[in-house]
Order: structure tokens, then C-alpha cells, then sequence
């Protein structure tokens, strides 16, 4: 909400939910599936250690999660 953005798709996978979104207020995107892209939020949840763990990055995360 802060940053203004609008989803552009989101999917969940198993224990983990990904979604991209695009705010104005942030110069840098890339384009992917036709939509610009900024932000991606990622929460994965791990049933051994329960936890749950949120990553937040922009464009989009580049390592593993």
C-alpha cells in the first residue's frame, strides 16, 4: 500500500507464495509475461523450524529463496 503498487500476477506454489507487482514510485522494472515489474514479495513457510520467512525485493530477487 505504502509503495503504491499494483499486482501484476501472483501464483502459490506449495508452501510458497510469490507475487509481483509495479509502482511509479520506483524508476528501475524489467518486463516479464507483457507487465512491468518491480517489486516481488516472496513468503515461504518451513514446516522443520517453523518458520515462516518474507523476502521482499525490486526488481526481483536474485538468489535463491
Amino acid at each position: 500500500k505504502e509503495l503504491q503498487g499494483e499486482v501484476a500476477f501472483d501464483y502459490q506454489q506449495g508452501d510458497s507464495y510469490t507475487l509481483y507487482a509495479y509502482t511509479g514510485l520506483i524508476d528501475e522494472y524489467i518486463e516479464s509475461a507483457g507487465c512491468k515489474i518491480n517489486i516481488q514479495i516472496a513468503i515461504t513457510y518451513d514446516e522443520e523450524t517453523d518458520k515462516t520467512r518474507i523476502y521482499l525485493a525490486t526488481p526481483i530477487i536474485n538468489q535463491d529463496w
